[in-house]
């Protein structure tokens, strides 16, 4: 992300809990695009293979 992009997450989610955040930018290449957002002991999930992850729950409770 460059400095921008990092500077509106910032603001996004320090909106939402109500607190100033710091971006630490880190690399994954096994999120697939996307991002994961921790925040203290909160992790907001916003990654293609988190999301990939969840839908194939959801086909495995649908199947039972």
């Amino acid at each position: 992300m460059n400095e921008k992009e990092q500077e509106q997450v910032a603001a996004e989610f320090g909106g939402l809990v109500n607190k100033k955040i710091r971006v630490e930018n880190v690399v994954d290449s096994s999120l697939l695009g996307g991002m994961k957002v921790r925040i203290g002991d909160t992790l907001y999930d916003g990654s293609l293979s988190g999301k990939l992850e969840r839908l194939e729950k959801s086909f495995r409770r649908q199947a039972l």
